[in-house]
């Protein structure tokens, strides 16, 4: 672990500054990006932020590591690290290994104002994980009845399923969130579709 990635992880801006400012080359693979993203995120300095950015050294790993800080950024519900990622031009719908994209990760985790602020840059919602599932199934799954209106107003298709057949109103029904399945049904939702088990949600 190099002294510039133990400053980083353990919060110490002052320290990663100096590091940063000390004019050596500094080239994190994408790797030892991905590891750091979340401690950068929490820092919440925009210094920071975009000397790390610089450092990617080759021109796919400096995307990647960009990639790396949205993704984290989105997990953390950090509406203005999110804001420079999207100024940055950092692409909104880029997949992580399991078919997440920001928009997905920031919905899994309830942050509405990052959910509005990738929505009016331009994110799909209606990408979905491996799984099949998308920000309005995951949102309507959890509970998350302010980011089900969100994502409708933000045009997510209503009745699309996942790998098992279910649709946002099933998954809704399924964990009991009678908010999220009102709003669902008000807005279009077919209660008659049938999943791979023949359920129903109403």
């Amino acid at each position: 672990q190099t002294p510039l990635i133990a400053a980083i992880q353990g919060g110490h801006k002052d320290v990663v500054l100096k590091l940063l400012n000390s004019g050596r080359s500094i080239n994190l693979n994408p790797k030892e990006f991905q590891n750091i993203a979340a401690a950068v995120v929490r820092m919440r300095d925009p210094q920071i932020l975009a000397k790390l950015l610089q450092s990617g050294g080759e021109m796919e790993s400096s995307k990647m590591n960009a990639q790396n800080i949205l993704w984290a950024a989105a997990d953390e519900g950090e509406p203005l690290t999110v804001k420079v990622m999207i100024a940055n031009h950092t692409p909104l719908d880029h997949q992580d290994r399991f078919g997440q994209t920001a928009l997905i990760r920031a919905a899994m985790h309830g942050h509405k104002t990052v959910v509005d602020l990738l929505l009016k840059a331009g994110a799909d919602p209606d990408i979905a994980t491996l799984n099949g599932n998308t920000p309005l199934m995951l949102a309507a799954n959890m509970g998350y009845e302010v980011l089900v209106l969100k994502l409708i107003y933000g045009k997510a298709a209503i009745n699309l399923r996942n790998h098992n057949g279910n649709s946002a109103l099933m998954l809704a029904a399924e964990a009991g969130n009678l908010e999220s399945i009102k709003i669902l049904l008000e807005y279009g939702a077919k209660g008659h579709l049938r999943n791979k088990k023949r359920e129903q949600a109403i």
